[in-house]
């Protein structure tokens, strides 16, 4: 194949699979995947996370972990990985450290009332 050419899935194609084998484990086609990136992104920006500015993500799941990074690394946003699985107050200190506006995590995830949480 020639040099700068390259080969795009059909939108509607299914995407990575992303998560644990087995019947919790699902598939997003590339519209999807990037329409769900698309909502991360615009949830940080209009919640007022500057470009630049550093995100805590803490997600255990895969799929969503995906999405997170990708979602905050289209607003422009660093991140700093935390174990959701760490004590509260082991998460807050990491966060601090690590200089981050928001808290990045699921609806299951933990609370950190210091920070935003999207």
């Amino acid at each position: 194949m020639p040099q700068g050419i390259r080969v795009l899935p059909r939108p509607d194609s299914v995407g990575p699979a992303l998560g644990l084998p087995g019947p919790d484990s699902r598939t997003l086609s590339y519209d999807e995947l990037r329409s769900q990136i698309a909502t991360t992104s615009a949830a940080l920006i209009t919640s007022g996370v500057p470009e630049g500015s550093v995100i805590g993500l803490g997600i255990a799941n895969r799929l969503e972990f995906v999405l997170g990074l990708l979602g905050a690394a289209n607003a422009g946003a660093v991140v700093a990985v935390i174990d959701p699985g760490l004590a509260v107050d082991d998460i807050r200190a990491r966060l601090h450290d690590a200089g981050a506006v928001a808290w990045l995590t699921t609806s299951d995830g933990p609370e950190v009332d210091t920070l935003p949480r999207w």
